[in-house]
């Protein structure tokens, strides 16, 4: 990479429009377009996911948006004694999908026309009373770890899947999440019934997350604009606006499910803070991060120090720690000399890479 100089004060357009092709060049590497990232190709595997089953997408986030409600997560009932099977020397439960159907709830995952949904504020996992409790512990304990550790919810209630082919030659099939909106588990009281923690769902007024990761891969793929999601309209009419774009595309369908997922979108954060349409531009019309000098120096590489003083150079100077008026600096750590070097330096207002 060869230095060049950045003392110039007028825009460039050619350089603009180096810096600008670089700029969205490592934005789509952290959309990461690959099957590898999970927002392309998803499963809700458990301790990942949990699907829902007989519920009214529009009803239910109706009640999380709109009105902000709490949604209670509730399980398949226990059915009575004289349907359980003899297995081996020991009654046990009905297989999960039977136990649903004993008690007329749908258990499939692929959500149809229901005609007796639950209340408004309920919806149904498929799982008895103690598994569904481990499981929702399980996503809670891990949505407040990531929280903690990053600042970043990854819990989020997913309305539909998109699913299509990785590109036109290939026999691979990927779901991706289309529509996720941020929630949180609130623990409920115990229910008396089953003995075990209940768990609710309420939305925690983040922004809806949008799957930039798929908009790309199809607008690079096939050259296909997914449409913007309107919570006033509801996931229904956006499915059914979805499928009927993709009515002609072979292997394409949109999969009418809910369920409850941890789901990372902070590399699309990161792509937000670095799309230039997103900042503010100069009275010469330029945006101010592509023109910004340091946004310049990670794509064109550092000047010379000779040409614009000793602030700039490829590798920094170590500084005679003995006597400098920053030699004792507040350390946690001990520090080499180096490292105390670089510390003097970030004091100083440079900018440089470690």
């Amino acid at each position: 990479m060869s230095p060049v100089e950045l003392n110039d004060n007028e825009p460039d357009p050619e350089r603009t429009a180096k810096v600008t092709k670089e700029l969205k060049r490592m934005r789509l590497k952290l959309l990461d377009l690959t099957a590898r990232n999970r927002l392309l190709d998803f499963k809700a595997s458990p301790g990942r996911g949990l699907p829902l089953v007989h519920c009214s997408p529009d009803r239910i986030c109706r009640r999380l948006l709109a009105k902000g409600d709490e949604l209670s997560v509730l399980p398949i009932p226990e059915p009575a004694r004289s349907h359980w099977l003899m297995v081996g020397d020991r009654l046990s439960r009905p297989e999960i999908r039977d136990a649903a159907e004993l008690a007329k709830i749908d258990p499939a995952l692929e959500l149809g026309t229901v005609t007796r949904a639950l209340g408004d504020s309920e919806v149904r996992a498929l799982h008895y009373a103690d598994d569904l409790a481990r499981h929702c512990r399980k996503l809670q304990r891990e949505a407040k770890s990531a929280l903690a550790e990053t600042g970043a919810n990854i819990l989020y209630l997913v309305f539909g899947l998109l699913e299509f082919p990785e590109n036109n030659d290939s026999d691979k099939l990927l779901t991706a999440p289309l529509i996720a909106v941020p929630v949180r588990f609130e623990p409920l009281p115990v229910d008396a019934a089953t003995g075990h923690l209940s768990f609710g769902l309420r939305y925690t007024g983040e922004d809806i997350e949008e799957n930039r990761s798929l908009r790309e891969k199809l607008k690079q793929e096939y050259n296909f604009d997914l449409p913007e999601f309107d919570d006033e309209a509801g996931p229904e009419e956006y499915w059914r606006t979805l499928a009927q774009q993709i009515e002609r595309k072979a292997r394409w369908k949109v999969q009418r499910r809910v369920c409850i997922a941890l789901l990372s979108f902070a590399k699309m954060l990161l792509d937000r803070e670095l799309a230039p349409e997103n900042w503010p531009r100069d009275a010469d019309g330029a945006s101010i991060l592509v023109e910004h000098d340091i946004v310049r120096m990670v794509f064109e590489g550092a000047p010379p120090a000779n040409e614009v003083g000793d602030g700039l150079r490829y590798h920094a100077p170590l500084h005679a720690i003995d006597g400098h008026a920053l030699q004792d600096l507040p350390l946690i750590y001990d520090a080499d000399s180096s490292q105390h070097s670089a510390l003097i330096d970030v004091f100083a207002g440079k900018n440089l890479v470690i």
